[in-house]
C-alpha cells in the first residue's frame, strides 16, 4: 500500500505539470488569437485550441491518466474510476499547477499585454470606460452558469464519455477518441464566445480533460536500466562508423533545417502579410515534420542540440555521441547559414539579419540610435517555457517507445511540427516587443546566422543556450519523478 501510495503522489506530480502546461498553452492561444486583430479571432482560437488539446491528451496519456482538470477528476470519481483520496490528490494538484501556468505567463508577457487580456484569464464580464463614467460590459452571472451547465454536460456527454468506455476505446483507437474530445472543445469554445454575443464574456470556462484509456503495463527499459560509467562515457561511439554515419546525417539535416527555417522568416516578413507570424507559424509546422522523417532512420532525426541534450540526461544516448551530434548540429547550422547568404541579396541579407534569432535590435532613431527588444530575463524565462512545453507535449513523444509504437512515427513527427508551429507563433505574438524574433527553440539554429552575420546577433545569445539546458534539466526531473506504469495499472494494484 506505501509503494502505491507513493505511485499516485508521483502520478499526481504529472497531473500538476500537465496542468501548468495546458493553462500556459491556453491562455497564450487566447492572447494570441486576439492580439493578431482578425475578423474572426474566437475562430482562430478555437481551431488551435481543438489541435493542443489533442495534443497534450496524447503526451499525458501513459503518464498519470491525464485528467488536467477538476471537472474530469469528479466525473471520474463519481463513476467509480478513482477514489475519493484520489481525486482530492488530483484536484490540489491540478490548481496548484494552474497557479505555477499562469506565474509562468506573468513572467514572459508585457506588462500592457497582461493588462489588456488579464493573463488570458476567464471572466463574466468587464469595466469599461464610458462618456459618462465606468460602464460594466459581459454577460449575467445566470447566464454564464447555465451555459458553463450546459457546456460542460455536452462536453462530457459527446467526448469524455467515449474515454471512459472501454469498448469505445479499444473500437476508435486512442488517435482518434483525443481528436474527438479536442474538436468538441474547440466547437464548445467557438460556440460559447459567439452565440452570447456579450463582449467582456471571455466564454465557458471549461478545461480539456485527459481521459482514462486500458492499456498494457510496459516498462520503459531504456530509462529504467543504469547505466554504466562505460555506457555513460560511450568511448567506443567515437570509433563507431556508423556513429559518424548518422552524424553527417545529422550535419545535413541541421544545415537544411537552418536554411529552411530562416527562409521562411524572411519569406514570411517579406511578404507584408496581415498575419506574417501565423503564416511563419504555419510553414514551420509543415516543414520540421518532413525534415525530422527524412533523417529519423539514419540518426533518430535529433536535428537540435535541445533534443540531443535531454536524450543524453535521460541515458538514451552517451556522452560521446551527444557531443559528436551536437558538434555535427553546430556545423550544420553555420554551413546552412552560409548557403543562405550566397542566395540572398545583401540588402535582405542586412535587413533579417539572415532570420538569425536576436533578443534586441539597434534601430536609428531621431536623437541616434535607439535599442528595441525585449529584455534578457524575460526572453530567458520564455525560451525556459516554451523548451519545456516543447519537450513535454512532443518530444517525450518521439523518446517513449509505447508511444510511437502506439501512434505511428509519422503521427509523432507531425504532433512535433504543430507544437513547434504553436510556440512559434504564440512567443512571437504574446510578448508585443518590436525587435525580439520569438524564442529559438533551438540553439544550433541561432548559432549559425550568428557565426555568418556576427552583429547585434550576439547580443544575448547565451540566452538560446542557457535557456533549453534549463529546459532540459527541469524535463529530465520531472520524467524521473513520474511512474512508469499506467493510470489503470496503479488503480488495479491499490485496491
Amino acid at each position: 500500500m506505501a509503494v502505491c501510495g507513493r505511485k499516485v503522489w508521483r502520478a499526481s506530480v504529472a497531473e500538476l505539470v500537465g496542468t501548468a502546461v495546458l493553462v500556459f498553452a491556453m491562455d497564450t492561444i487566447v492572447i494570441s488569437s486576439y492580439e493578431t486583430k482578425t475578423e474572426t479571432p474566437n475562430l482562430v482560437m478555437s481551431v488551435v485550441i481543438g489541435g493542443i488539446v489533442t495534443i497534450l491528451l496524447l503526451a499525458t496519456f501513459p503518464i498519470s491518466g491525464g485528467h488536467l482538470n477538476p471537472v474530469i477528476t469528479v466525473a471520474a470519481m463519481f463513476t467509480g474510476l478513482v477514489s475519493v483520496s484520489r481525486a482530492a490528490i488530483y484536484i490540489a494538484a491540478q490548481c496548484a499547477g494552474a497557479v505555477l501556468g499562469a506565474l509562468a505567463l506573468k513572467a514572459v508577457v508585457s506588462g500592457a499585454i497582461e493588462d489588456t487580456f488579464s493573463l488570458g484569464g476567464c471572466t463574466l464580464n468587464v469595466v469599461a470606460p464610458g462618456p459618462n463614467g465606468p460602464v460594466v460590459v459581459g454577460l449575467e452571472t445566470s447566464q454564464a452558469l447555465w451555459l458553463e451547465i450546459i457546456c460542460t454536460f455536452i462536453f462530457l456527454y459527446a467526448s469524455i464519455w467515449m474515454a471512459f468506455d472501454g469498448r469505445q476505446a479499444r473500437a476508435l483507437g486512442r488517435v482518434v477518441v483525443f481528436s474527438i474530445i479536442g474538436l468538441v472543445v474547440g466547437l464548445i469554445v467557438f460556440i460559447s464566445t459567439t452565440v452570447t454575443g456579450a463582449k467582456g464574456y471571455a466564454g465557458v470556462g471549461m478545461n480539456p480533460a485527459r481521459p482514462l484509456l486500458k492499456s498494457e503495463k510496459e516498462e520503459m527499459k531504456q530509462l529504467d536500466q543504469a547505466m554504466s560509467l562505460h555506457s555513460f562515457l560511450g568511448l567506443q561511439d567515437l570509433f563507431s562508423q556508423n556513429i559518424w554515419r548518422a552524424a553527417v546525417a545529422e550535419l545535413i539535416g541541421t544545415a537544411a533545417f537552418v536554411f529552411c527555417i530562416d527562409v521562411i522568416v524572411i519569406s514570411s516578413l517579406e511578404s507584408q502579410a496581415t498575419m506574417p507570424n501565423l503564416v511563419l507559424a504555419c510553414l514551420i509546422a509543415v516543414i520540421v515534420p518532413i525534415l525530422v522523417i527524412a533523417t529519423f532512420p539514419i540518426s533518430g532525426g535529433h536535428v537540435n542540440p535541445l533534443v540531443t541534450f535531454c536524450a543524453f540526461l535521460l541515458g538514451l544516448v552517451s556522452l560521446s555521441k551527444a557531443l559528436i551530434y551536437i558538434l555535427a548540429q553546430c556545423l550544420g547550422a553555420i554551413l546552412g547559414a552560409l548557403a543562405l547568404k550566397a542566395v540572398v541579396s545583401s540588402a535582405i541579407e542586412s535587413k533579417f539579419s539572415l532570420g538569425g534569432c536576436t533578443v534586441t535590435v539597434v534601430a536609428p532613431g531621431p536623437n541616434g540610435p535607439i535599442i528595441t527588444g525585449l529584455g534578457t530575463g524575460q526572453a530567458l524565462w520564455l525560451e525556459i517555457i516554451c523548451g519545456f512545453v516543447f519537450l513535454f507535449a512532443s518530444v517525450w513523444m518521439a523518446f517513449d517507445g509505447r508511444q510511437v509504437r502506439a501512434l505511428g512515427r509519422v503521427t509523432v513527427c507531425v504532433i512535433i511540427g504543430i507544437v513547434l508551429g504553436v510556440l512559434v507563433f504564440a512567443s512571437t505574438t504574446v510578448t508585443a516587443a518590436r525587435g525580439y524574433g520569438g524564442a529559438g527553440f533551438n540553439p544550433a539554429r541561432c548559432l549559425g546566422p550568428a557565426v555568418v552575420r556576427g552583429g547585434h546577433l550576439w547580443d544575448g545569445h547565451w540566452v538560446f543556450w542557457v535557456g533549453p539546458g534549463v529546459a532540459s534539466v527541469a524535463f529530465v526531473l520531472y520524467v524521473k519523478v513520474i511512474p512508469r506504469e499506467h493510470f489503470h495499472e496503479i488503480e488495479r494494484v491499490s485496491k
